[in-house]
């Protein structure tokens, strides 16, 4: 008769409870160090603001201490190693008089020291930036700068300029308009009085010199007599309209499709569409809106002789 072998649970369960051990035991993995490659230090800016900036190839783990009595700061990155050498830095102006790089064993790892030597009381910021770490100082009472761990200030987006394709004249009999093309609309419009009439200006906006003239436009016997289109010699993203017109004359603005209208009428006579009054004295126009819940019965409706039904007009 043959025997068979038999594995229990019980055996199972010692070789899985032996394993787990053995992987406690084992020593895990240490992270790879960060690597101190270069560092510079920033001339004062604004506030006398200075700069330290060190460039690790991965990103720091600082711990930040403050000698008073020694007047200086103390930066520590664990974890880190320098590749290289550092030369010590000494400023010739500014709150650092000098940073000189440390590197020590700490335990099982090792650890990056910065040392900054102030020349007075200087409050400071350490933040990481990236695979950056930027130490910020500006005089002042000891303490901890509060912007300092804010993100940076994204660039301005500068905005497009405004080209201008044409400066037309329009006359009409209610009113005056001088037209400007332009494309984009330009970022800012303003205009005032001067001694012969008006001048607008165009901000972000740039004439062709083709378009810079004068046009006399008095043949039509109007309120505007002449029209300067130039640009500004003193700022080359303004444009200027200088209109010379006669005085109780009054404009406003309208958006059209790619450009901009500035209509002049006299300060006692306004176009119908501003005043909704007819040359009558009636009403200068009358809408009836339909929608589908009132169609057709609020719309006008028609009859014909072939069809003896109401049928909406369109």
């Amino acid at each position: 008769m043959r025997s068979r072998s038999f594995v229990f649970p019980a055996t199972r369960s010692v070789s899985l409870l032996a394993l787990a051990i053995l992987a406690w035991a084992l020593p895990a993995a240490a992270a790879l160090p960060a690597h101190a490659q270069t560092m510079e230090v920033s001339t004062p800016g604004v506030r006398d603001r200075v700069s330290v900036t060190v460039h690790f190839d991965a990103p720091p783990s600082p711990m930040t201490r403050l000698e008073k009595q020694n007047n200086r700061l103390i930066v520590d990155v664990t974890n880190a190693e320098i590749s290289g050498k550092f030369a010590p830095l000494i400023p010739k102006e500014g709150i650092v008089a000098g940073v000189l790089t440390q590197s020590f064993a700490a335990g099982a790892n090792r650890t990056v020291r910065i040392l900054i030597s102030l020349r007075d009381a200087a409050r400071y910021g350490v933040v990481p930036r990236g695979n950056d770490l930027v130490i910020s100082l500006e005089p002042g009472p000891y303490g901890v700068i509060d912007d300092a761990s804010s993100p940076r200030p994204s660039k301005a987006v500068t905005p497009e300029v405004t080209r201008i394709d044409d400066v037309r004249y329009e006359h009409s009999r209610d009113s005056e308009r001088v037209v400007v093309r332009a494309y984009p609309p330009p970022a800012r419009v303003s205009s005032h009085r001067t001694a012969l009439g008006t001048r607008i200006v165009l901000e972000g906006a740039t004439l062709p010199s083709q378009l810079s003239r004068i046009m006399d436009v008095g043949a039509y016997a109007g309120r505007i007599a002449k029209i300067a289109a130039f640009q500004d010699p003193e700022n080359p993203d303004r444009m200027i309209l200088d209109i010379e017109h006669e005085r109780q004359t009054r404009h406003r603005v309208l958006r059209e499709s790619g450009a901009l209208a500035f209509e002049f009428t006299s300060d006692d006579a306004q176009p119908t569409s501003v005043t909704g009054i007819a040359r009558d004295g009636g009403i200068a126009a009358k809408f009836v809106r339909c929608t589908q819940t009132n169609f057709p019965s609020a719309c006008p409706q028609s009859r014909t002789a072939l069809d003896w039904s109401a049928r909406p007009t369109k």
